[in-house]
């Protein structure tokens, strides 16, 4: 009978560390066929610019559904809720509308990460007078 309940033992200890071992499911990207879904959601902005120095902010990023490869970026920049820029999404690279944008602008890209985690920023922002660049980050929450 000892034996029998060494090997329920046994048995129980090495079935706990094979589930135990098991990558965490939230640390995979979620790989769908339309990059738009993979960046959808809040993200945190860290950008740079020479006029209004550090920001940090939030943004949320949605599907543009009267388009096939656009999205909107809510608080783009910094402007306010429910004020949303229009990009375009081609393979891992957003680019700004040049429409105007509340008054500025914006012009340049963003380059997604693979792990869609992260969109590096490089773009520039005329307000009427001068062109000024803006550098920055966005960190998927």
């Amino acid at each position: 009978m000892k034996k029998y309940i060494r090997y329920f033992f046994l048995i129980v200890t090495v079935s706990s560390l094979l589930v135990a071992c098991q990558p965490d499911e939230e640390d995979e990207p979620d790989i769908t066929g339309d990059v738009r879904a993979n960046i959808s959601g809040t993200w945190r902005s860290q950008e740079n610019s020479a006029t209004y120095g550090q920001s940090n902010y939030y943004v949320d990023i949605s599907v543009d559904s009267t388009s096939s490869n656009g999205i909107k970026i809510d608080n783009f920049f910094n402007m306010g809720q429910n004020k949303e820029m229009k990009a375009t999404v081609s393979g891992n690279t957003i680019t700004l509308s040049s429409a105007p944008f509340e008054g500025f602008v914006f012009s340049g890209t963003g380059n997604i990460s693979s792990t869609y985690k992260t969109i590096t920023w490089s773009y520039t922002f005329f307000d009427g007078n001068e062109t000024e660049p803006v550098s920055g980050t966005y960190t998927k929450l």
